[in-house]
């Protein structure tokens, strides 16, 4: 075995434990919405995972987390928590299959973001994955139950958040050219938890030292997460890395099986499947010829 297949390898490894981390934490935040509403879930996710990074600050020193780039940060977390916020609403509202499905829509709104502000463009074959994966959306939402609005408007929600994760996307791509991956993942905690506290307060409820490990536990695996997608990148081939991270989904699927009883209907399943073949299609397209009219 040679060094990068031992780099895709590990990588892969990373991957996969990032995303069993956030499928994991799914299932937390649905467990804690009998208790909590979406806002609030959202803000102390943030606030317990800003613990975790206590202890690199500590080693390290403040030093390394310092930043000359605030504006980009603050707007990066703003893109990314409102995005977060909004996927909450709809997990706690929708089986957690649809709602990471749905999420996962991001490389699809991302090469439409690509075009209009970065000028790129894009081969037959992107745009025929793009379509695919559209259509397992709406296998997923089936808006034939109904028309659209008959379809879940969470449904909806968890496809805006998917176009603002696109959005926070793009604002890492600029980030990363200067800020390594802890800092720009502690800066998005930490910029993101005013935005969510006026969120938070329209429905603040009081948290007993019984849900304490929980939110311990849904900011250690947040912590993980991002560092496990982090590096996951960093090691492995690009290309072989991003599709990997839909094992969240059918960890997600698996957990509200067996969690909370949700049985996925075979469209969802068929709607799955498209959109996760159009987000492999999407990066693997040996094809692809990308001009850009602008650097990043």
């Amino acid at each position: 075995m040679n060094e990068t297949a031992r780099n895709d390898l590990r990588g892969a490894a990373f991957i996969v434990a990032g995303g069993a981390s956030f499928a994991t934490g799914g299932a937390i935040l649905k467990h804690l919405s009998a208790d909590f509403d979406w806002g609030q879930l959202a803000l102390l996710r943030h606030v317990f995972a800003v613990v975790f990074f206590l202890p690199l600050i500590a080693r390290g020193g403040w030093r390394s987390f310092a930043t000359t780039r605030p504006g980009a940060h603050a707007l990066r977390g703003a893109f990314g928590s409102y995005s977060y916020a909004l996927f909450v609403l709809a997990l706690v509202n929708m089986p957690m299959g649809d709602a990471f499905a749905l999420s996962y829509t991001t490389p699809f709104w991302s090469l439409g973001l690509a075009v209009l502000v970065f000028g790129e463009r894009f081969g037959a074959a992107r745009i025929a994955a793009t379509a695919l994966g559209f259509v397992g959306v709406a296998f997923v939402v089936r808006p034939g139950e109904g028309g659209l609005a008959g379809a879940s408007i969470f449904a909806v929600v968890a496809l805006v958040s998917a176009l603002m994760t696109g959005l926070a996307m793009m604002m890492v791509k600029r980030l990363s050219a200067t800020e390594p991956p802890d800092r720009i993942a502690f800066w998005f905690l930490m910029t993101g938890i005013p935005c969510l506290a006026p969120i938070a307060a329209l429905d603040w409820r009081p948290v007993a030292w019984g849900h304490v490990p929980w939110f311990a536990a849904l900011g250690a695996l947040t912590f993980v997460g991002q560092r496990c997608l982090s590096r996951g990148y960093a090691i492995g081939t690009f290309s072989k890395m991003a599709p990997l991270v839909y094992v969240q989904v059918a960890i997600a699927t698996a957990w509200g099986f067996a969690a909370f009883g949700e049985v996925p209907a075979w469209s969802t399943l068929a709607g799955m499947a498209m959109i996760g073949a159009g987000t492999v299609w999407v990066v693997h397209d040996p094809a692809r010829r990308v001009t850009s009219r602008r650097l990043l």
